[in-house]
């Protein structure tokens, strides 16, 4: 893989297959062919990032401009 966009869609790709299957930690990650501890690692960071992405939607307010806005 060469870095970028296009590992991040990989390890996107490979957490949401994870979640998705009914395997446990160590079946998927041998299937995929990706070490227990670095399959661990990508679902911490696609974990951070969703919360990280909420937490600054949620700091977003509406606002009502008013002729002083103006």
């Amino acid at each position: 893989m060469n870095g970028g966009v296009g590992f991040l869609d990989y390890v996107e790709d490979l957490v949401w297959r994870y979640r998705k299957s009914r395997r446990t930690r160590k079946e998927f990650a041998a299937e995929a062919g990706v070490p227990v501890t670095t399959l661990d690692y990508y679902i911490r960071r696609m974990n951070r990032n969703r919360s990280t992405d909420e937490a600054s939607v949620s700091r977003i307010l509406p606002v009502d401009c008013q002729r002083s806005c103006r």
